[in-house]
């Protein structure tokens, strides 16, 4: 994380107390443990079913999204 942050500053860009990184998508090497939509997807080729909806290969125009975390 201090290397990313050293990039991130180094062309001027200022941080402040209580901003956020992120240094991306966590995966593993199976398929149930893909964190991804490009990863579930395999790049689009393989589209993902939806409760309702249909399927998705990439995210549309018009959809909602939930997004959920901890630490």
């Amino acid at each position: 994380m201090a290397q990313q942050l050293a990039h991130h500053t180094v062309s001027g860009c200022n941080t402040r107390m209580g901003d956020l990184m992120g240094s991306g998508t966590i995966s593993g090497p199976t398929e149930d443990s893909f964190g991804s939509l490009l990863e579930l997807t395999w790049n689009g080729k393989k589209p993902v079913e939806l409760k309702e909806d249909g399927t998705r290969s990439f995210i549309e125009d018009g959809d909602e999204l939930t997004l959920a975390g901890w630490c």
